[in-house]
């Protein structure tokens, strides 16, 4: 078993994170005995994000210099923060893939990852069954797909454009923690260069290709208007 590593400050974690235990307990973003210990240090921003999502607010009735966040949002049937966190992906929005003869639903596919695989003419694979993507429906979310009997697959193709936007180190630079089999972490005086960057990950699709199955040939490309996929997230 490796040892996972996981950046919590990643905003797409963080705040779903802080949101979930804002709903427990206030936030606090500021002060000497803020949660910043245990949220790390860009707690504060995540916080003015998830304001200005609706989700978190402070408290009308105490002076401006409370530095509480309160959870005001609402969740799923009223049941808090946590029902909106999907323990199975990242993205809190799916596109979802619908039968288009049965009107059943398919497959539920994230958004970050839908247009890898659903499009117009792709050819989609589910549980070992062929579909035709048909029609996307973009404001729904809905793709719909038919079974089909296809000789070929369909190869997608994107360009990734990551532009970063600052950074900040991503280990003290007088010492390395290193994991240890023990309880303890071993600590090395070696030092690191490396860092963590805040960027901008944008994906464009530009065109798919059909391929014959038997061959591997490529017979056909067709090009895409599809919108862009971007999200803020840390690279190292």
């Amino acid at each position: 078993m490796e040892h996972a590593s996981i950046d919590y400050q990643n905003p797409m974690l963080l705040e779903a994170h802080a949101c979930c235990a804002s709903h427990e307990l206030p936030l606090l973003a500021e002060g000497e005995e803020s949660d910043v210990n245990y949220f790390g240090s860009t707690l504060s921003s995540a916080a003015v994000s998830l304001q200005k999502r609706g989700l978190l607010g402070r408290n009308p009735d105490c002076p401006t210099a409370d530095p509480r966040w309160f959870y005001i949002g609402g969740g799923k049937a009223g049941r808090g923060p946590a029902s909106e966190v999907n323990l199975r992906a990242i993205d809190e929005t799916v596109w979802t893939v619908v039968d288009d003869m049965t009107e059943e639903v398919v497959e539920e596919v994230e958004e970050s990852k839908a247009f890898f695989q659903v499009y117009e003419g792709a050819v989609y694979m589910h549980q070992g069954k062929k579909f035709l993507v048909t029609k996307l429906e973009m404001g729904a979310r809905i793709a719909k797909v038919r079974r089909a009997d296809l000789k070929y697959y369909t190869s997608i193709r994107q360009h990734t454009d990551i532009a970063v936007t600052g950074g900040q180190a991503a280990y003290d630079t007088d010492r390395v923690h290193l994991p240890s089999t023990t309880t303890s972490s071993s600590v090395v005086p070696l030092g690191s260069s490396a860092r963590l960057e805040p960027a901008r990950h944008s994906v464009s699709f530009v065109s798919f290709m059909k391929v014959w199955q038997a061959t591997g040939k490529v017979f056909d490309t067709v090009d895409l208007n599809l919108p862009k996929v971007e999200y803020d997230t840390v690279c190292r």
